[in-house]
Order: structure tokens, then sequence, then C-alpha cells
């Protein structure tokens, strides 16, 4: 289905509203599609912030470079699969041209690939996968710089097929990380650096003397790769090494295409040392044999060009019968809120009622001032007509937001709140930029008495500058504001910015770029002495505005916020996984609050969760601004809703120029290789340090869940399984190694599991294939900060010291672990990590000279010097003498 505007669906019925936007938050699996080895659907957007001017040829060379790409994935797949269909979206700013098309239901922030900008170390020269959650998942987009088609020899489509890998496939790099990751020991013992496949030529260099290293690797070592003489894998390992034309697979007997499941880096220790192909196959491009390879004669993709343009909106209200009394209400307040403070100014607006029959309220308008919102928002209904829908219109509705990569959002009868989230948030997401001018800063629904008043602060952060907006939704009767900024001065009822829609039973407050200060807005909501009834609900939501054009520095930007879920639809006892993107533009923002609040089928029930960014638990990987948590707590069938609270305290919570937001740390991916993505002029030497960000608070919503088989009382999950495991210090004297890992919970991430299985082995090939061989360490060879049977909470850094008995030097030992809980579910076996016990080399040291001390030496210089000077000073009084 193919729209050209966002529609906004608005069903209320019992307890259930569903709000539709067509395009929306685009989720890989529902607009990709794979048809008859075909990929169609893609969307490549280019940033307004490219200038056209600097790459008049982009387009020329995107579709080159696409082509390319395409004839390099049909081979990597074994002719599984190609490029058959590109949308690339061209910024409105661009110079129009007849061969562009308007943009339907493209923009910047819902494409798959995207082009712009981005900080951190070899920004132009590495493309980034943004947000993989999990191993065979899928990533959120692919991020490229322009610079990247241009500056560098090796080829950007190889690099774009090596990030499809991530994108689509959830594949994990194969390359080290860290130093730890950069060698292992094999099944003979012998150290091995890693690599993928294990057969791959190269040499082991000093990247600063280019001399030879030898083990233990120094940190300056990395890995110099040569090319094989025969097609070899492995693509997610260097994809730049000419013979590399494959992902990894399981065939034992093409040794240069076989998965090295040996070394700990992100694939084994994520996948759980599966090959590429072996998680691809799992897919849902080429499961139960989808897609088997076929002769394509061209496999260049046709590509469209599509222009941005501003966004076009059509409301479409229910005003049937199910929608009496406060449902209608809620929907009046709902979407006054989102044209006047939410809709972007310069978009388009239509307004449709739906009953027993369609009418339109209002054709498409475009939004250029106050004025052109408020009348939109008289047009609103004010009455219901017709009959009333039964949940089968829900269903559809739901159905087609899925099929078209929209949001489905569930709001419980009466909670305006949530309503007021979820218009706001799909303001946010269907920005034709990259970022949303408009930032929903707070949102509350509390309890107002005439003997007493509600008091709260709003924290307004250096990202949003040019506007303000209080709004206050009533029940009954309107109540008394006061509000006080940052510099002190104090508007109330009578102040020039405060305005009242009666018909709505909504009050505002409209502060303009000279009011607008960051800090912390105190307000007082209150009721007179006299108000019938002496209570009421209010609703109050602050939006902010920001002028995004106006800098390039993302530091600059507003903290923007984004959730996502793994699956709209959920069999229990499957849990959903549930990630929140928080970050200043392209910077993630680290050591942020995220609780999400959900919402669930059983009237007045609700669930609060952390998320984190600590690679705990759900979350794979630390300190990339993307903040993780598992959903277990299902209570019955039926729909679920999610909003994301996020916040940050004083001198809390940063940013850093290397942190870019679903990667991490951009340093420390791909040092140990010297490749064609690397090169010594965009090293970066910039001084990445945390940079402090203000306090604040954000809001939003995210799609709504479906459960369904749930069954009461019976635990059937699991801990998760801990994929951090890390060998942290050996001790060759004592023969001890510790290990730490964050600990998983009773079920998945939350709670507290039973207790651990920890085991080790010194023939690492048999352990990784039956976890059982492995020796089981006993309690009473354990010590250090944790208790093998007494776990700590979900998300602890366990710490366990292991004596090895019998141990000998330059030995290697592997270990890994379980959690079980109370009801004897096991995790899945961790990762595997290794120790060895590896004497110290002494370092020599140097020959001291032989002959005299350097004591004599001083000594007999002094007295040379004396005699010199006594001389030369005899020989000055003789001549005075002559």
């Amino acid at each position: 289905m193919k729209l050209n505007t966002l529609t906004i669906f608005l069903k209320l019925f019992l307890t259930v509203a569903v709000i539709h936007q067509s395009a929306i938050d685009r989720n890989v699996n529902a607009a990709v599609t794979l048809k008859n080895n075909g990929y169609e659907g893609i969307v490549l957007a280019i940033s307004d912030q490219v200038d056209e001017k600097s790459y008049p040829d982009l387009i020329d060379v995107l579709n080159t470079t696409l082509a390319r790409a395409s004839t390099y994935l049909y081979s990597a797949t074994k002719q599984r699969a190609y490029f058959k269909e590109i949308t690339i979206l061209i910024p409105e700013s661009w110079e129009d041209k007849p061969i562009y098309l308007p943009a339907v239901s493209e923009t910047y922030n819902t494409a798959d690939i995207r082009v712009d900008y981005y900080p951190g170390a070899r920004s132009a020269t590495r493309a980034r996968t943004v947000g993989l959650a999990q191993c065979g998942g899928f990533g959120q987009y692919i991020l490229i710089s322009p610079q990247r088609f241009y500056k560098f020899s090796w080829s950007p489509a190889r690099m774009i097929i090596h990030e499809w890998g991530h994108l689509r496939y959830g594949l994990f790099d194969e390359y080290p990380y860290t130093r730890d990751e950069f060698s292992y020991t094999d099944n003979d013992d012998v150290v091995q650096v890693t690599r993928c496949n294990a057969k791959l030529p190269g040499t082991i260099i000093n990247r600063q003397t280019y001399a030879p290293c030898t083990y233990p690797y120094a940190a300056e070592c990395v890995f110099f790769p040569q090319n094989p003489t025969v097609a070899s894998g492995s693509i997610m390992f260097d994809h730049n090494i000419p013979a590399v034309i494959h992902f990894c697979d399981d065939d034992p007997s093409n040794p240069d295409t076989y998965h090295n499941s040996l070394p700990n880096n992100r694939q084994n220790r994520l996948c759980q040392m599966r090959s590429a192909w072996s998680v691809m196959k799992d897919g849902v491009d080429f499961r139960n044999m989808n897609n088997p390879p076929a002769d394509i004669a061209d496999t260049s993709p046709t590509i469209r060009l599509v222009k941005a343009r501003k966004p076009r909106v059509i409301l479409v209200l229910d005003v049937s019968g199910s929608m009496r009394g406060s449902p209608l209400q809620q929907l009046q307040q709902a979407a006054s809120n989102y044209i006047l403070n939410v809709a972007q100014n310069g978009s388009f607006m239509g307004i449709v009622t739906f009953s027993s029959s369609a009418t339109t309220l209002s054709k498409l308008v475009q939004i250029r001032n106050d004025a052109d919102r408020q009348k939109l928002v008289s047009l609103l209904p004010i009455s219901v007509t017709g009959i009333s829908f039964g949940a089968l219109a829900s269903i559809n509705l739901e159905t087609l937001s899925y099929e078209t990569g929209g949001l489905s959002f569930f709001v419980p009868n009466g909670d305006t709140a949530r309503l007021v989230n979820a218009f706001t948030t799909i303001a946010e997401k269907n920005n034709y930029g990259r970022t949303a001018p408009v930032s929903q800063i707070y949102l509350k629904e509390f309890t107002v008495r005439t003997t007493e008043a509600f008091n709260d602060v709003v924290l307004l952060d250096d990202g949003n500058s040019i506007g303000l907006e209080f709004t206050f939704m009533w029940t009954y009767a309107n109540a008394w504001y006061e509000i006080i900024a940052p510099d002190g001065t104090e508007y109330n009822n009578t102040a020039a910015e405060y305005s009242i829609l009666t018909v709505r039973k909504i009050s505002r407050f409209t502060f303009s770029t000279a009011s607008v200060a960051v800090g912390k807005w105190k307000f007082s909501v209150s009721l007179p002495a006299a108000a019938n009834p002496n209570r009421q609900q209010i609703i109050t939501t602050v939006t902010s505005q920001s002028d995004i054009s106006s800098t390039d520095d993302p530091a600059q930007e507003p903290v923007s916020v984004t959730v996502t879920v793994d699956k709209p639809m959920a069999v229990f006892p499957n849990p959903v996984l549930i990630t929140v993107n928080v970050q200043k533009g392209y910077l993630a923002v680290l050591n942020a609050r995220v609780t999400l609040n959900i919402t669930t089928p059983l009237k007045n029930q609700y669930v609060l969760l952390s998320a984190n960014d600590a690679a705990a638990g759900a979350d794979l990987v630390q300190t990339d601004g993307v903040y993780s948590a598992y959903f277990t707590q299902f209570n019955s069938n039926g729909r679920y809703s999610i909003q994301a609270q996020v916040s940050a305290e004083p001198q809390a919570s940063y940013i850093n120029y290397n942190h870019v937001i679903g990667v991490g740390n951009l340093r420390s991916s791909g040092q140990y290789i010297v490749n064609g993505s690397e090169s010594d002029d965009n090293a970066n030497s910039n001084n990445f340090q945390n940079i402090k960000i203000n306090e604040f608070t954000r809001v939003t919503s995210g799609s709504l869940i479906e459960v369904s088989e749930f069954v009461p009382g019976v635990d059937r999950i699991p801990p998760a399984r801990v994929h951090n495991l890390e060998v942290t210090n050996t001790d060759w004297e004592n023969f001890t190694v510790t290990i730490t890992f964050p600990a998983p919970g009773d079920n998945m991430d939350t709670g507290t599991a039973s207790y651990y299985v920890i085991r080790y082995s010194d023939n690492y090939g048999q352990f990784v294939r039956n976890f059982t061989s492995g020796t089981e360490v006993d309690t009473e060879l354990v010590s250090g900060s944790s208790n093998i049977s007494s776990p700590n909470v979900a998300g602890t850094l366990e710490e366990f010291i292991i004596s090895i008995a019998g141990a000998a030097i330059n030995q290697t030992y592997t270990f890994a672990l379980q959690a079980y809980d109370d009801a004897g579910l096991a995790s899945p076996v961790s990762n595997y990590v290794q120790g060895r016990f590896q004497q110290p080399v002494k370092q020599p040291q140097p020959p001291q000279e032989s002959g005299i001390s350097p004591a004599v030496i001083a000594i007999i210089v002094s007295a040379i010097v004396v005699v010199i000077a006594v001389m030369i000073g005899i020989i000055f009084l003789c001549k005075r003498r002559k």
C-alpha cells in the first residue's frame, strides 16, 4: 500500500485506541522485501546537510556504486540476492530537476541507507550500521559519509555489502575490537591471530615501527592481511581484500570459507559461534530454502529518484457511537495539542472523520502560522454520529500499520496523556529532516485539589532555544496556573503568553525565542476554593522547538529519543526486546536514566522497566546510546503499550565525539587490522573527551505489542544469556583466573537468578561442542566478590577468582557458564573466553660498561679543569710581567 501522505487513524472503542502512521518508523522486515532474489523497497536518503555544489555528481556516483554493490551481493549470497529496486531521496534544498519525482512515503529519518556527515574517528572512511540489537535481527540504518564515495580507492560498494550484513542479516564483525580479542589459542594450544577464515594469510607488525610482532602482542601490534590466491571469506572480517567475496560458512571441505569459531570476536560472542551463513539461512530471506540460487543476467538495480517535501498529514478521526462521552474529549484534546504545538510549520494537514461513512472536514492546507493552527482546531468534531464499530476495525488498522511499516499505539480508555504522547511520537518520527524540531520534554497527569496546589519543575536543555509551549488539559473547569522562568520572571493566567480554548478545555502558555531560557521552569496548578468539584485530573505537556539548521555541531542539537520493539506480535513465553535510542544529532547520549512504563491489558496494571547501555542482558554494545531491556512481565493476552521516560541528573549524562549512536566507541572498532577502511589521514587526532550536558527530560512512545498464548502461573522464561563474559586477570604464580560478567536475571534480565554453573577446560574444541565436558568449578575453589550459589540482582557486575588445580605454565584454559532460575530453567551457554598462564618475559637489562666508574670519571674531569685553569692563570701573569 502506498499513500502520498501521512495518515493517522484514530479509533477508540472499549479500551483501545489505534493510531496509524503510514510508512513511519519503517520496519526493515515490513518495508524491505526479497522477492524472486531481488530486494525491493530500499531507500537511500541524502541528508540536507550535504551541499549539492560540493558533490555535483553524487547521484551518478551512487548509481555506479549501488550497481557494483548489487553485483558483489549476488556473488556473496551465492546467487541468492541482489538489489532490484532502490529509491534515492534527494534533499528538499537541492535544485529541482525533471527526473525527480515527489517523495511519497520516503523521509530521511526512515531511510535504510543515510548519506550524511557524522563525527568521530575514521568517519570519512568507514560506514556504520546503527542499532543492531541482536544476532539475526535487523539494524536500524546504514550511515555513510559522502566523502567515502570519492576520497578513497577502496570500494564503497564492498563496504555497503559488509554493512548490509549487519543491517539485513544481523551479523557482527569478525575482526577484533580490543587487544584481548586480537589473538586466541587454537585446538593445538598454538596462539593465533584473530581472523576469518583461519587460513587467511597475513603478517603481524608493529603499526608504528613496522617491525614484526611476537606473542605476547603489544598494543601497537596489528594484523596486515594479504590477498589469498583463491576466492575466500569473510566479508564480515575484511571486505577490502580482493579475493574475499564470500561470507564464511559451515562447510569444512572448503577451508577458505569455513567459519573460524575459535576467536572471541563479536560474531562468535554474540551469535554463539555460528557462521555468517548459518545465521543468514535462519533469517526471513533464506529460511526454508527461500530464494534459492538463480541465474540473473543483469543485477543492476532500478534507481528511482524522489525529492523530499514538507510532511503531509491527514487526521482520520472516529466519530462513531463508540466515541460517545470521554473518548471524544480524549480525541479532541490530543488532536488539538498535536495541531497547536507539535505539527511543523510548513507542513500540510487535512482532517477526515468516519463513522458509517467518511467526511472531509478539511482538505490539505499548509500550516504557516498560529492562525492556520487555530482554524484546523476549530474544525475538529464536537459530537459523535453513526454506529459503533467492533474489534475487527482495530485489528484491520493494526494489520495495515504493520504491512506499511507504521506504528500502532494502544491507549487505555481515559488515558489522555498516553494518547497525547502517541501523537507527539508520530510527529517526531515524521520529520523530513534528520532531527525533529519539536521535542516533548514533559508529560504528566495529576490530581489537583482546592486544598492543595500541584507543583513541579520542567527542565529545558541547551538544544531547545526558539520556542516553548506549556499546555494544560482539564476535565471540568479551568484552573489557575503560575509559571516561573529560570530568570525569575513570573507568568499566570493574566500574562500575554496565556490563551484558552474553552470548548476543547485547553489552556496554553506560548513563549517566543526572546522569553526562552535554558534551565529549570517551575509551575504550579491550583483550583479556586469554591471550585465544584473540589478536585480534578489535569494533564500537562511541555514541548520545545529547536532551530536545528543554525548549527553544524551535534552537541548543540536537541536530545532526541526513539523507541523500537523487535516484534509487534509476541507469542508467550518469547520475550520482547525494547530498545531506546538517546542521542544528540549522531552522538550517543551516555549515562542517561531510561525507564519504560508499559501499560498491560489488565486495567490499572503497569510495569516499570529500567533499560541499560552497559552491555548487560538485552544490551549488546556498551556506551552506544541504545538502552535495552527485555519485557517478560506478561499478565494476559492482549495489547501492551510502551512509554519511555528519559532523564539526566545534573552533571551525570555526557556525550563524546567518538561515541556514535548505535555504534559505540569508534576508536576501538577495527583498529587492530590494517585494511582499506583505515588511513592515516583520517586517524582523527582530536582528543575525545567526555562533555557533560545539561539536565533534560524526554517522553515518547513505542509501538504496541500484541501478546498471545499466555499461560498464567507457569515460569517458562529462563535467565538471559551472558554474552559479555571476560577474563580480567591471570595469575601465573597462584594459578588463578579472574572472570567478570553482568549478572542475568530470573526472567531474562529481570530479577535475580538462583545459581551459576561455571565450567572450564584445556580442550577448547571439545568444550565448545559440549559444555558439560568441561570441569565444573567447585565453590571451594572460588573467591572474589560474588557467590556462585547466590547471584546478584540483574545488571550487577559479578567477579569470580577461580583456582585451577594442576595448572601449568603456558597452558590455556577456556571458561563458560550458565545461569539457572528457581524453576530450573537454564540460560544458553555464555560466550567462551580464554586465560593463559603466561610467565612474564623479563626485559634484559642493558649491560654495564666496563672500566672506570662514572664517579671516578667526574673526579678526573674536575681535576683536569682545575689544572687547565691554573695553567691559564700562570701564563697570564707571566705575560703581564714581561
